[in-house]
């Protein structure tokens, strides 16, 4: 019984081990990139071709000219303002440390070109507020 098993297992065991090598892993997740936004002072981002979305603690922008995300924090409760993106093969946070005081805060990336950004701000209401543009 003992043999019969072993010619059983030892097939079913090279069958495995050839699937498990052979098959490709599951992707998993972009690592998140985190920014800590540079504090414009004064004016606002450049709106000619940005794509912007207001949640009600603040306001996220991207710039597809440029490639920067802007962030408005428009709730005083000491916690900062993000923005939120994600192209697929890239996903991150722009972080403004502004403080909501009508300063807006911008973070400056290189994204490749014929992609799509989601871009979202997270409420304190939990609701997911978001945009989408081309790169």
């Amino acid at each position: 019984m003992k043999r019969r098993l072993v010619r059983i297992l030892t097939p079913l065991a090279v069958s495995a081990a050839i699937v498990g090598v052979t098959t490709p892993l599951a992707s998993a997740a972009p690592e998140l990139e985190v920014d800590v936004a540079e504090k414009l002072e004064g004016g606002h981002p450049d709106w000619t071709y940005s794509k912007c979305v207001s949640s009600n603690n603040g306001e996220v922008c991207y710039n597809r000219a440029t490639d920067d995300f802007w962030v408005q924090d428009l709730d005083r409760d000491g916690n900062p303002s993000t923005a939120w993106w994600d192209i697929g093969a890239r996903r991150g946070q722009c972080i403004s440390r502004a403080g909501a005081n009508g300063h807006w805060a911008y973070c400056r990336k290189n994204l490749p070109e014929g992609r799509t950004v989601v871009l979202w701000s997270l409420g304190d209401d939990g609701r997911k507020y978001k945009v989408t543009s081309p790169t």
